[in-house]
């Protein structure tokens, strides 16, 4: 299996894509068509949201938001570090 990184999808959700780039360990695409939201997702209030990219979270619920950025964390410290860390949510 490939991982394809396609902007403003999330877990769960079932797509239509466009491949748009293959690399050796990844591929990148664009997203067609939502056929079926995760049951996490949830509208954005952003305006820019289309636009920028720097709420590229914003279409999760806001406690897949916290578990998303601690899995951020974790997986940084692991790679770059080797540490194994279990940071808390507050």
């Amino acid at each position: 299996n490939v991982i394809t990184f396609i902007p403003k999808t999330i877990p769960d959700d079932i797509v239509e894509v466009d491949i748009t780039k293959t690399h050796k360990n990844y591929n990148e695409a664009k997203l067609i068509n939502i056929i079926e939201p995760s049951k996490n997702r949830q509208p954005y209030n952003c305006p820019y949201y289309d636009k920028c990219g720097g709420c590229h979270i914003a279409n999760l619920s806001y406690q897949k938001q916290l578990e998303f950025k601690k899995d951020k964390v974790i997986n940084i410290f692991k790679k770059y570090n080797k540490l194994d860390i279990n940071p808390e949510i507050i």
